[in-house]
């Protein structure tokens, strides 16, 4: 038999959430560590104290599922409804968008650290491990039509967290139209006993229904283990936090805890009163005394019987029954006073009790209030993040509406004046019917061959009709077809008008160099003509020698054959037979010699 789990003196709540995203990789941490566990939040060396409790591949599972119940469905439409057969893989892909995974867990990270304080890691462990194996359990016999296909306990991600359950399930439900078996939500909702009843408020779904009941059935088993704080869902009460809900209960205890002192001072006070009271009671009884003389004077012996007045019989009586009352009292007053005594120790050790556990209560909630504050900061980025991300998708679908409601409209335009041009025709039909009406009754004997006529004339009409509305469909998806093939189109001519402009930016740039380049180059072969050239003036030297006079010849030509190979005919002519020296050229020749004059005269000086 399993060892008995002790109920936790802890307080916590317990959390179910549903979602439609999920990844099995991540659930069977068969992911890329680098990738996933970037923070650290999964501790790799608890990975070996996860709990698989069921997993199977999910392609794997659809065919099991739904296979037998999609043969018999095509075995009945083969021959005679064709268009309606239906590809196993392909139903498994279009469906395999409505798996959901619920995440179950039992308080949160501080709850877990609490119960690691009192019981120690490895009960700690176990217990979660129970509570969320048998939450399993449970949900596989209250939702038989939520059928799960992996569940996994993930006991690795405590550094912020706790360990939690990975549920994933496909609503399933049967059905007598279509397939036999198939994935509904509304389908299993139903079978599950949560329909919409007359009445009922709009948003009161079936869903939402046993969304309810099953919180409650996790709850109700979270309450086994722990001090549950029953959640809220579904009150219109406003949420609290765990923090704040054991604040409120360490509040409400103090509280009680001061009414029930204020009651033992109240009790304390009121023995009090009533031993004043029988004090005073007893006051005129202590005064009423006979002394022993008085009383061996107060009769005579006669004959061995003592004789005593009345007077002094009646004063002894009084003396007696004095001292019996008061030795009553005396003894509940003792006894009340060793009451008093012992209700005031209690009241003391109660308050000095009571006050050290409201410092704790108080010192715990202080502790988790600062962890909430933390988690809640952290969740706060977290949500401000998702919900920018949302508001960016929301205006992506926004604009997509906006573009396909424009298309929807244009359709509905054509698809009008198609409609208003068949009406045109049918109206045609029908005077033409008028006609052989009329043709009829002023011939008789052709009667029966016009109603033949009549007859021919309508199935070919509701021929003309149907055939028209097939190529009336085959023009819609035809012009669809278009459509899609323009805007890919137009998408296709858009880049490549960008590639185009870009390219001519880039020819104008390289333009730009080339004449830039070819210039310099015709500037330098001119200014070079100039040193052999009589009309190169001061720059003219006759001293050259033939070979350096055949230097500047050659490279004269390599500049004019370059330039004229690029293009630029006119510049090489200007190589050929024009010597000048370029403006730009000259001014960087007289700022070099001014600056040579300079360093001359500063070296005689």
């Amino acid at each position: 038999m399993p060892t008995p789990v002790p109920h936790l003196p802890i307080a916590c709540k317990t959390s179910m959430h549903i979602g439609k995203k999920w990844s099995a990789a991540n659930n069977r941490r068969s992911y890329d560590k680098e990738k996933w566990n970037r923070d650290g939040h999964i501790t790799a060396d608890r990975s070996v104290l996860n709990v698989t409790l069921r997993d199977s591949d999910l392609r794997t599972w659809f065919h099991q599922t739904f296979d037998r119940a999609i043969a018999d469905f095509n075995s009945k439409n083969e021959g005679k409804h064709n268009d309606r057969l239906i590809n196993p893989d392909a139903y498994y892909q279009e469906q395999k968008g409505r798996v959901q995974e619920c995440i179950i867990q039992l308080g949160d990270h501080a709850a877990y650290m609490e119960m690691v304080d009192q019981v120690g890691q490895e009960i700690a462990d176990d217990i979660h491990i129970r509570f969320l194996t048998e939450a399993f359990r449970q949900w596989e016999k209250e939702n038989p039509s939520l059928r799960v296909f992996s569940a996994i306990i993930h006991m690795d991600e405590i550094r912020d967290g706790t360990p939690h359950l990975h549920l994933d399930f496909v609503p399933v439900a049967e059905s007598k139209r279509g397939l036999s078996v198939k994935v509904s939500m509304d389908g299993a909702m139903k079978a599950l006993g949560f329909d919409r009843k007359k009445g009922q408020k709009y948003a009161e779904t079936p869903y939402k229904q046993w969304l309810a009941v099953q919180r409650d059935r996790v709850e109700s088993l979270a309450a086994q283990y722990v001090d549950l704080i029953p959640s809220d869902h579904n009150t219109g009460k406003q949420h609290i936090e765990t923090w704040e809900y054991k604040a409120e209960q360490a509040r409400q205890k103090a509280a009680q805890l001061d009414s029930e002192r204020k009651k033992r001072q109240d009790e304390v006070q009121r023995l009090a009163e009533e031993e004043k009271r029988l004090s005073e009671e007893l006051a005129p009884l202590r005064e009423l005394k006979v002394s022993t003389e008085e009383v061996q004077h107060i009769g005579k012996v006669a004959l061995g019987i003592v004789t005593v007045k009345k007077k002094d019989y009646e004063l002894l009586q009084a003396q007696a029954a004095a001292y019996r009352a008061h030795q009553a009292d005396l003894a509940d007053l003792q006894a009340a006073r060793g009451t008093v005594a012992q209700q005031r120790a209690e009241v003391q050790q109660l308050r000095r009790s009571e006050e050290s556990r409201i410092v704790a209560a108080e010192k715990r909630a202080y502790s988790d209030t600062r962890t909430a504050i933390r988690c809640h900061e952290s969740n706060a980025a977290e949500d401000a993040r998702k919900a920018e991300a949302a508001r960016i998708e929301a205006e992506r679908i926004r604009d997509e509406n906006k573009k396909l409601h424009q298309e929807n409209i244009q359709y509905r335009e054509r698809l009008r004046e198609r409609e208003q041009a068949a009406l045109d025709e049918c109206r045609r039909n029908e005077g033409a019917i008028e006609q052989l009406k009329r043709s009829e009754a002023l011939s008789a004997r052709l009667t029966a061959q016009i109603t033949s006529m009549q007859k021919a004339q309508t199935d070919t009409a509701a021929a003309h009709r149907q055939e028209i509305t097939k190529m009336q469909e085959k023009l819609n998806q035809t012009e669809k077809q278009q459509s899609d093939r323009e805007a890919m189109h137009q998408q296709e001519i858009g880049k490549m008008q960008e590639k185009l402009d870009q390219a001519e930016k880039e020819n104008n740039s390289l333009r730009s160099k080339l004449s830039a380049t070819v210039s310099a180059i015709v500037g330098i072969c001119q200014s070079i003509g100039m040193l052999d050239d009589y009309r190169g003036g001061e720059y003219s030297e006759n001293s050259l020698s033939d070979r350096q006079s055949s230097l500047i010849s050659t490279l004269r030509e390599i500049g004019s054959e370059i330039v004229s190979k690029l293009g630029f005919r006119q510049a090489a002519q200007d190589i050929d037979h024009t010597v000048k020296l370029p403006e730009q050229i000259e001014q960087r020749v007289e700022d070099d010699l001014e600056w040579r004059e300079r360093g001359r005269g500063g070296m005689c000086r």
